[in-house]
């Protein structure tokens, strides 16, 4: 055999022998046997459950909100939430739509349409009693918390609605605004009260992000509604005063709901051990990935991606407890595009990809979150102008004398009859912030 030729073949072998040995040294590395030890997770990313008894807990109430028409909401949420399946079914109420139920845009909210369109407003509220009785049954319940949904069996979970929530709030916003309009003082504080108390029973008593944030949107725009609403009717504004304390550190904190968010990451990766164990007993597998790590167990190490899943949580909770400016500049230090070789791990290969696309872009919840109390401390500003009769001449040296951190009073800036806010959401590179970065509440004249 030619020695040209003997040297091409020993380089092929060579060659196809480093490529043998690479692909054992990766399977070894993506094998059981490189996983991780079990160890148990973070204290500080466990779920805390009060475990309300049913018949005490909105939460089903707000299950059966759009159950037909005769049905007990509460009886029916706990069916619903029994089956896992929320859909009302036949017969069931339709929820409230239309321009006068869409009008919370971006940064604008609705008290001025509906006080321009009282009379429509107050058909509206005809045309859905039922759905508006359920909802002040919603905010008079004794209490509320979310239900953990039973997670790791690998099955398709269904989230509850919460958008029947977002519509309560408009609903008892609505009769605020309606109720002021006719010069029905108690009754619109009494709309006010409850609607304030369903975003705070929801402020405390929700576990996942989606159910937190419906809370701040909601909380939000009391706050707004509020301010507008004294800016028009003033007699009103010292008892609106009184129902805007502030938050307790708890509702601030972004705790509860990265525990939350973890836990669910814990369970996908459960489940899809759990789909791994179906797909194997039917012999059924969607793609060769699913093969390469159900059938041969490799490629995705179970213990060691969700311990890199709570480091992750862990080190977002660490931002969030710093506060909103940390939080923005934690989040700004993120490249926007990450390049496609970033993804490669040489062990846990499928595991690390699932770490690096579960990784949120935190800072916009955090912001929303973070919105909820300078909402309220900007709508009492508003509030506390009226009551002191703080004419147009005097404001910016009224609210230049007020003790306020410094953080919060840079967000803080009088314009042509009202204050403006700018939220900390405006400030979060790509976040839907509304057609405007600033929220103007109206003070009275």
């Amino acid at each position: 055999m030619p020695k040209p030729l003997k040297w091409v073949l020993r380089g092929f072998g060579g060659l196809l022998l480093g490529l043998v040995l690479l692909v054992l040294a990766w399977g070894l590395s993506n094998s059981p046997l490189a996983d991780s030890a079990p160890r148990p997770r973070p204290a500080e990313l466990e779920v805390h459950v009060r475990d309300i008894p049913a018949e005490r807990n909105g939460f089903f109430i707000q299950i059966g909100l759009l159950a037909p028409s005769g049905e007990d909401p509460a009886v029916a949420g706990q069916r619903l939430w029994i089956a896992q399946h929320y859909a009302p079914g036949s017969g069931g109420l339709a929820l409230p739509a239309g321009d006068l139920w869409d009008c919370d845009k971006g940064n604008e909210e609705c008290t001025g349409l509906w006080f321009r369109r009282s009379s429509d407003m107050a058909h509206e509220l005809a045309v859905h009693a039922e759905f508006v009785r359920r909802c002040v049954m919603l905010a008079d319940a004794p209490d509320y918390e979310e239900r953990l949904i039973p997670w790791g069996d690998g099955t398709h979970l269904e989230l509850p609605q919460y958008k029947t929530v977002m519509a309560c709030n408009r609903v008892l916003r609505a009769s605020l605004v309606l109720a002021a309009g006719r010069g029905q003082s108690a009754a619109a504080l009494q709309a006010f009260d409850r609607a304030d108390r369903l975003a705070r029973l929801q402020l405390t008593g929700c576990h996942s992000l989606i159910g937190q944030a419906i809370a701040w949107a909601a909380a939000r725009r009391n706050a707004q509604t509020a301010a507008a609403l004294a800016a028009q009717h003033p007699e009103l504004a010292s008892a609106l005063l009184a129902r805007l304390p502030p938050l307790p550190p708890e509702v601030l904190s972004a705790a509860p709901w990265i525990a939350f968010e973890s836990g669910f990451g814990q369970a996908t990766i459960d489940g899809m051990e759990a789909g791994c164990r179906r797909a194997i007993a039917r012999k059924q597998f969607d793609a060769a990935a699913d093969r390469l790590w159900c059938e041969y167990r490799i490629g995705l190490l179970p213990n060691a991606t969700k311990q890199a899943l709570d480091q992750q949580w862990l080190a977002i909770r660490a931002v969030a407890d710093r506060g909103m400016p940390a939080a923005l500049q934690a989040d700004a230090s993120l490249p926007d595009l990450v390049p496609p070789w970033a993804y490669l791990h040489w062990r846990n290969s499928i595991g690390g990809v699932l770490v690096d696309v579960a990784r949120p872009q935190y800072a916009q919840y955090l912001a929303k979150q973070a919105d909820v109390e300078l909402l309220r401390t900007a709508a009492a500003l508003a509030l506390r102008m009226s009551v002191e009769h703080v004419d147009a001449a005097r404001r910016q040296t009224w609210l230049d004398a007020q003790s306020l951190p410094a953080p919060l009073r840079a967000r803080l800036s009088l314009d042509a009859g009202a204050l403006s806010v700018k939220p900390w959401l405006a400030d979060v590179p790509g976040a839907a912030a509304g057609p405007s970065p600033q929220i103007r509440l109206p003070l009275a004249s």
